[in-house]
């Protein structure tokens, strides 16, 4: 009886050690590494690698992905809500650059086959599809996407809700 309690005792020990590595590497891997591997966030927003970006993901990008990059006005904002001709609304956390570093990174990230272009505050991610459209993928899940617009030119189109 002895040597059961004492190997189950050794193995709640190790399952626990296990855990708390486990939970080590989560904190370093995201509050670490990630930030390192895509430092210079805000300068490269303005200077895309359409070619780069394509090679990481393995399809071609809209070519009006450098324009939007370029002049899309609220790209550098933070937390903010876009507002469609619709009137549907999209939180906004924040744009992510558009060069190869950043789309590797962020797809690790997000979980994600797409080209991921802007975070939503938390629950997921807006992503570039193959086909030049931009959608919503909620975290956890690569194959759910709600549609945003058909390009990043309509996006371009939306309006920054004033207020929020």
């Amino acid at each position: 009886m002895d040597v059961v309690l004492s190997f189950l005792g050794y193995a709640l020990c190790a399952v626990i050690v296990f855990v708390q590595v486990f939970l080590l590497w989560g904190i370093v891997r995201y509050s670490i590494i990630s930030p390192w591997v895509t430092r210079g966030a805000s300068a490269a927003l303005k200077r895309p690698d359409i070619e780069g970006s394509a090679r990481v993901v393995g399809f071609p990008l809209p070519i009006e992905a450098g324009d939007f990059y370029s002049s899309a006005p609220f790209l550098q904002r933070l937390e903010f809500v876009l507002v469609a001709p619709s009137g549907r609304r999209w939180r906004i956390g924040r744009f992510y650059p558009l060069v190869p570093r950043h789309v590797r990174e962020n797809r690790k990230v997000h979980g994600t086959k797409n080209v991921p272009i802007a975070s939503d505050q938390g629950k997921g991610v807006y992503v570039l599809l193959a086909d030049g459209a931009v959608a919503h993928q909620p975290l956890g899940s690569s194959s759910q996407v709600t549609m945003v617009c058909r390009s990043l030119g309509e996006l371009a189109r939306f309006n920054v809700a004033g207020g929020d």
